[in-house]
């Protein structure tokens, strides 16, 4: 069978990060219209006539965002404190229904189902967990010499065990390094043909100075991540029965600071993420590298040594010239510096409350409803669950049909095949990089509704040595301690078997598609075949409209900013010529300040262009597809559905808006900005979108210069 990285259903960050600048929780919000069981594969009959309530005017020329969506906001009973309601977050809710029932049928703790019942079981056991404590956490602090700021001064010998050796024991167990990742990848930059490289990464810090280190505004966080840290010590030594030592304030301010300058280390790719370097070195090279900035004591670090003790899990030993994928070398250059001027006793301490800050999650319920904020239990396990893939496996099977699989690859290749012709078209591109782009088009795969390994026998193999017992947090580091082998297994197999297994990353019960730039696949998750992205017997205009936008938007990712870099061969390098170049940053730039014209301005920025990019051409791409379809049945569909009112074209786009269908709190807007980053909001995607659109503008006979309808309009 093929490897699998197996991964969380959700990857679900710290309640440190969190208070930082989470907006408030949502909580539950039901649709007035949408009472429909979750349970029931959708139909187009039921769900089509939400198209219409909708609606509100009768303008779809001068804002056609309220035209399609302007009744949404109000047939949704929502809570005065949800800053944002999305159309994902309805269907996140469905799903969560969806494998809650998968997990009240399975009856046995038989195979790979039944282990992923049992550690759900385990975590829902409130008493058991609590009754446990904190002794699981500190049974595996305690054997490897204790942790210095729980002692005293005279309890601690720093010289039974190094920071090296404590953290290498942490990594073996949860597959992290507190000062960096060791983990087995694809890489462009490889020449090792058809196989995986070993990569360097910095670690994964719990504190949330990302969004500080261009201000340099610290306090805040630090303050709240250092009185975080010192309830948790409290609770730990009350545990113990142990009275807090003298020194337990300063050796939590000390290790805050110790990671505040880890971050640091980090600033330059924060600050210039283009100009930081990627490159591929020997260890040899690296330890060359490494030593030329003259590590001391604590802060020389054996390279080739750490390699080896940690691929030793899975039976492999490398050598000083086996290549690495080293992500931003300038952290690793930097670690010598700080860790010559750093205690040990401080490094010590940090290693020891990584492992136990990242575990608390499993721990009491003191702690594990700091991470979940006000989600109930069962929500909480669910977004912990490590063993998805029997769940993903029965999803697809009980809710997505070989039907609709059917269609929607049909869907996928017909847009697929436009967007070869589009290339073809683009008189500003030269016929030499025509050529070069179209068989880089023509290679994208695409995967659709779940792995192809999948069976229930290939599952049950892939779980067969993992043991879950009725230990909640031993069973998270044996699942921790079973998905690394898995991962490190992965340098000796060749590329092209673990290739569709790493694409899919586990995510297939999720409420989006995605590009993989380095393999230049897309995948339509299983978790995407609901309204309002998809039905059973609806219109292909809708579906064209809906996740046939979705599927567009996908393969226009090949060409934007990023995906423009890699070659048919998934290489990296400048491979346009200087004329398409250009062109290709003139018309980014359309779009830059097309966006910069709404009423947040950051929504128009070189951060999102690549979204803005893939939001036009996927819509023009899917309508380009549209056209080609016969339609026979479609004005009886139409009516079936109660959409008669509208043309295929106009469906199409009204299809379109409802996939961004939103809500977000008036006073909220700011904030949504800076946390969503690469996507503007849903509105200004649908006026975007449908602005660039000379298509929508002739079939809704929008009049020259109206809102929708500008003169100027972006466009490759």
């Amino acid at each position: 069978m093929t490897f699998f990285l197996s991964l969380q259903f959700i990857v679900f960050t710290s309640f440190f990060i969190a208070l930082a600048l989470k907006p408030k929780p949502e909580r539950s919000t039901k649709s007035k219209v949408s009472q429909i069981n979750p349970l029931k594969i959708p139909s187009a009959i039921d769900f089509g006539p939400e198209i219409v309530r909708n609606q509100k005017g009768d303008e779809p020329c001068d804002d056609f965002y309220e035209y399609a969506c302007g009744n949404w906001r109000e047939l949704q009973l929502i809570n005065d404190s949800v800053n944002v309601l999305l159309t994902e977050h309805l269907l996140k809710s469905r799903n969560k229904e969806r494998i809650r029932d998968i997990f009240e049928k399975i009856h046995s703790n038989a195979g790979a189902l039944g282990k992923a019942k049992q550690w759900m079981d385990t975590c829902l056991n409130d008493a058991e967990i609590d009754k446990a404590g904190l002794s699981s956490i500190l049974f595996y602090v305690n054997k490897k010499g204790g942790w210095p700021m729980t002692m005293t001064s005279t309890e601690w010998n720093p010289n039974t065990y190094s920071w090296h050796d404590i953290d290498e024991y942490y990594t073996r167990l949860t597959g992290s390094s507190a000062m960096y990742n060791i983990t087995i990848r694809y890489s462009q930059y490889s020449d090792r043909q058809n196989k995986m490289i070993i990569a360097l990464t910095y670690p994964n810090f719990m504190l949330p100075l990302q969004n500080y280190l261009l201000s340099g505004k610290y306090e805040s966080p630090l303050g709240k991540y250092n009185k975080n840290i010192l309830k948790v010590m409290t609770a730990l030594m009350r545990h113990q029965g142990t009275n807090e030592p003298d020194s337990l304030t300063t050796d939590v301010s000390n290790i805050v600071i110790f990671e505040k300058h880890l971050v640091e280390l980090r600033r330059m790719f924060i600050q210039n993420p283009e100009k930081s370097s990627a490159v591929v070195l020997t260890l040899d090279q690296l330890q060359q590298r490494y030593n030329l900035k003259n590590p001391q004591n604590a802060a020389k670090i054996d390279w080739l040594k750490k390699v080896n003790n940690l691929l030793k899990v899975s039976g492999v030993r490398v050598t000083g010239s086996e290549k690495v994928y080293i992500h931003e070398l300038e952290y690793f250059l930097g670690l010598p510096s700080l860790l010559n001027t750093v205690n040990p006793r401080i490094l010590v301490n940090y290693i020891h409350w990584r492992f136990v800050g990242n575990m608390l999650k499993y721990s009491i319920g003191e702690f594990w409803q700091k991470f979940g904020g006000k989600m109930d239990r069962w929500t909480h396990c669910l977004q912990e669950l490590p063993i998805m893939h029997p769940i993903n496996y029965k999803y697809t099977k009980n809710y997505i049909s070989d039907s609709s699989v059917s269609i929607v690859t049909n869907l996928a290749k017909r847009i697929q095949e436009q967007l070869e012709r589009k290339v073809m078209t683009w008189p500003w591109l030269p016929d030499v990089d025509k050529k070069a782009l179209l068989r880089k088009v023509k290679n994208i795969k695409i995967y659709v509704n779940r792995p192809s390994w999948y069976s229930i026998s290939a599952i049950n193999e892939y779980y067969s040595d993992l043991t879950i017992g009725s230990d909640h947090l031993k069973n998270m580091i044996n699942c921790k301690e079973h998905d690394l082998k898995k991962q490190l297994a992965l340098f000796t197999k060749p590329l092209d078997d673990v290739r569709e297994s790493i694409m899919w990353n586990g995510k297939v019960i999720i409420e989006n598609a995605f590009y993989h730039v380095g393999f230049n696949t897309i995948a339509i998750p299983g978790g995407l075949f609901q309204w309002p992205y998809f039905a059973t017997d609806a219109p292909m205009a809708m579906l064209y409209g809906a996740i046939g936008y979705i599927i567009g938007h996908e393969l226009s990712h090949s060409l934007d900013t990023k995906g423009r870099k890699y070659n048919e061969h998934c290489q990296v390098g400048n491979w346009w010529s200087k004329r398409a170049n250009i062109m290709f940053i003139h018309n980014a730039k359309c779009l830059i300040d097309q966006f910069k014209k709404y009423d947040y301005p950051e929504a128009g920025s070189q951060r999102t262009v690549d979204e803005n990019f893939a939001d036009s051409l996927g819509l023009e791409l899917s309508f380009q597809a549209l056209m080609t379809e016969s339609n026979t049945r479609s004005k009886s569909l139409r009516k079936q559905c109660g959409l008669e009112q509208f043309t295929n074209e106009q469906l199409f786009f009204l299809s379109f808006a409802n996939t961004m269908c939103a809500y977000v709190k008036p006073d909220f807007w700011g904030q949504y900005i800076k946390q969503f980053k690469k996507h503007p909001p849903p509105k200004l995607r649908v006026l975007g979108s449908v602005s660039n659109s000379k298509d929508f503008s002739k079939y809704f006979s929008c009049p020259s210069s109206s809102n929708m309808n500008p003169e100027r309009k972006c466009s490759l």
